[in-house]
């Protein structure tokens, strides 16, 4: 029994060696994973530098860090640790972009070892480069997708930049032409006045909507009261017809929203609708009420209101009373950005169509709002 004993108990300890030596490894193994991962969370680094530093971080997750060398080879790029050498004894797991493999992650002993579960190498060292080959897919594939939309995003900056330019210049023609004919036409009638403020108006509304997708340097809060006094102005100057009366149910300078160059756009589709829709001697309500950390600006009309078929599916794109059908969608766009909402609400008596629009306040932290 005593023969027994001392082999149970070497056997015992023989063991217990084997499980400490197992929980070190999948030590090493987790710091290793956590290292990639903070270091493949990089997306401003250069691809050769993050490479550089991803083969020297994998050697401390196996059984002989000492003589382990890692090669990574993406498409014609091949980096490898300063150790590096070619032997008989390595482990290879591909790097795909999803079914396309691009390249390969290989890990190399540089001595020979007893052979284990894949050659010298440990089951837990095979899965682990196969995780380490999927995290390199992952950050490669995201950083390509990061790499194609900066090149659309500059893309569409030069395109809207040389839109802008050409619209402009459009647009001056036009009210150059306008200018000729009040010029031509010394006593116009009514109507060909109407015509040519109209026309004025409108192109300035367009040279507005261009200025408003030019990059703004800074952020600043807006006064509520003033961008809709500056809208309701221009509207009514471009549709003959149009009242416009704005109610201020708070002092003025308390109606601070987050800063949009898009959010004049959401009034002037609105009071444009308005316009075309309820009809001749349209009449339009805005009132502003404060609500807690909130705005809520109630648009009404004195219109026939909006078909009750396109009401639940008014905002979706494509849909319209009449044509287009972006208008309203492009500006619950617009409000969901800023952290708002936009509903078409139920009318009073004598009322058309009502919109409500909730923005949440600014934090006001420099200056006032300069409204009237």
């Amino acid at each position: 029994m005593k023969p027994q004993d001392d082999v149970n108990g070497r056997t015992d300890l023989s063991m217990t060696k084997s499980n400490q030596t197992e929980l070190v490894n999948m030590a090493h193994q987790l710091v290793c994973l956590r290292n990639v991962a903070n270091l493949l969370s990089d997306n401003n680094q250069p691809l050769n530098d993050i490479l550089t530093t991803f083969v020297h971080l994998i050697p401390e997750a196996w059984q002989y860090p000492d003589i382990t060398c890692v090669r990574v080879s993406i498409g014609q790029d091949i980096i490898t640790s300063v150790n590096f050498a070619e032997s008989n004894w390595k482990l290879t797991a591909p790097i795909k972009i999803s079914v396309n493999e691009i390249g390969k992650l290989e890990v190399f002993y540089i001595e020979e070892r007893p052979k284990r579960f894949d050659g010298p190498f440990l089951r837990g060292e095979s899965v682990m480069l196969e995780t380490l080959a999927v995290e390199l897919s992952h950050f490669v594939e995201r950083r390509e997708l990061l790499q194609l939309q900066q090149r659309q995003h500059r893309e569409l900056e030069l395109y809207s930049s040389l839109l802008r330019h050409d619209i402009k210049n459009d647009l001056g023609v036009i009210l150059a032409n306008v200018d000729l004919a009040r010029m031509i036409n010394q006593h116009p009638g009514e109507d060909l006045k109407d015509i040519f403020n109209s026309t004025e108006f409108a192109c300035g509304r367009m040279i507005n909507l261009l200025n408003a997708f030019s990059r703004s340097d800074s952020v600043k809060d807006n006064c509520l009261t003033e961008i809709i006094e500056k809208v309701t102005r221009s509207a009514q100057e471009i549709h003959t017809g149009l009242t416009i009366n704005l109610i201020k149910n708070q002092d003025p300078a308390s109606l601070m929203v987050p800063s949009s160059n898009l959010l004049p756009l959401v009034f002037e589709n609105l009071l444009r609708n308005a316009a075309v829709h309820a009809g001749e001697d349209c009449i339009v309500v805005i009132e502003l009420t404060k609500s807690s950390n909130n705005v809520l600006i109630r648009i009404s009309d004195n219109g026939k209101g909006i078909a009750s078929e396109v009401r639940e599916k008014l905002f979706q794109k494509g849909v319209s009373i009449r044509g287009g059908g972006l208008g309203l969608y492009l500006s619950k766009q617009v409000v969901e950005t800023m952290g708002g909402s936009i509903i078409l609400a139920p009318s009073r008596d004598d009322e058309g169509a009502v919109f409500e629009i909730i923005l949440p306040l600014a934090v006001i932290t420099n200056g006032v709002c300069k409204c009237d």
